[in-house]
């Protein structure tokens, strides 16, 4: 819960905080299922795994990891039917949606095709980066406590293979789905495997407590606290993100007579929604007789569609008369030439 990623997510309206609740008990089931391997367990642990799929896919891949273990490394036959059987009817299950939304998926990927999945030199640094949350100094801290309990004995020898399987299938599987269609890389995409990781780490506190090695135990807790109290304030004190402000300077645009045009797939619901009154001024169709036009965009304003709606203001004769930023959004006037 101290985890900057978790808070983040668990206070935006997105599910990746509700996925990474299943994947807690996806990997607990798991254990049971396990523990007893039962044909009730296993029903448990197939249910786990839709709930997951329909609330972000890539959650399948942890538990793909964990189920692959089980057939290759497992001796109890049972467990290895169960939660293949768990796995492969969880797919089945979850297959009628992606047939549903193939198409749209298709569109959605080919708008967003300009960023794409591109690997960089800082590529491989993303991930040790962000997949805490809070920086370099928390999520370091976080990976040798993970280190240490790998290599303690807190652990049994099967169980580390298994949580390190499921960490590996939790990356690897999204890096190959993100290459196939395309698709830009986002630390939420393997936040799952901080499932795994949790657990290691927990042992390598307890690990460290027996060695008796306090100092060393210290540290790394000091400044994983350290590092996600730092993000987490910054998370409630950050101010460059205000949807509020940017619809009020857009309200402010429109008071002076312009009316709204956005860029490609930008939703004007994120400013209608603390201003009810710009969803009127939206430009009609036929912009002949329109003398001033406002066109928002952020950080998340695709450059293609930006610099597509420019070039086709400035072909129908307009110019840009006015640019201000509220909010973290760049509002742009444009102008019809006389």
């Amino acid at each position: 819960m101290l985890l900057p990623l978790q808070l983040r997510y668990g206070l935006e309206a997105r599910p990746y905080a509700l996925a990474l609740l299943f994947s807690i008990l996806g990997t607990w089931q798991f254990l049971r299922l396990l523990a007893q391997p039962s044909r009730w367990n296993g029903m448990l642990y197939f249910l786990v795994l839709v709930l997951g799929a329909y609330t972000a896919p890539y959650t399948l891949f942890l538990q793909a990891g964990y189920v692959l273990w089980a057939v290759f490394f497992q001796t109890n036959r049972p467990v290895r039917i169960l939660s293949a059987a768990a796995l492969a009817l969880a797919c089945i299950a979850f297959s009628p949606w992606y047939w549903a939304t193939a198409n749209y998926l298709k569109s959605y990927l080919a708008v967003t095709s300009d960023v794409g999945f591109k690997i960089t030199p800082k590529f491989l640094l993303l991930p040790i980066r962000e997949i805490s949350g809070g920086g370099y100094v928390c999520s370091i801290a976080l990976i040798l406590l993970a280190i240490v309990g790998f290599r303690s004995r807190r652990i049994p020898t099967p169980m580390r293979t298994c949580l390190t399987m499921g960490l590996i299938a939790g990356t690897v599987c999204v890096l190959a789905t993100d290459l196939t269609f395309g698709y830009f890389f986002a630390i939420r995409q393997i936040m799952f495997i901080l499932v795994p990781i949790i657990l290691l780490a927990a042992a390598g506190i307890e690990s460290l407590l027996e060695e008796k090695r306090p100092r060393v135990l210290a540290v790394l807790l000091t400044l994983f606290a350290m590092g996600a109290m730092v993000k987490n304030v910054r998370y409630f004190s950050d101010r460059s993100e205000d949807w509020s402000a940017a619809a009020v300077a857009l309200k402010q645009a429109t008071d002076t007579g312009a009316c709204l045009q956005y860029a490609g797939a930008d939703d004007p619901r994120f400013y209608t929604f603390f201003e009810r009154s710009l969803a009127q001024h939206i430009c009609p169709t036929s912009a002949a007789s329109i003398t001033l036009i406002a066109v928002p965009s952020t950080r998340y304003t695709a450059i293609k569609d930006l610099q597509e709606k420019q070039a086709g203001l400035l072909k129908a004769g307009y110019r840009a008369f006015d640019t201000f930023r509220a909010g973290g959004a760049t509002v742009t006037v444009y102008e019809l030439a006389r």
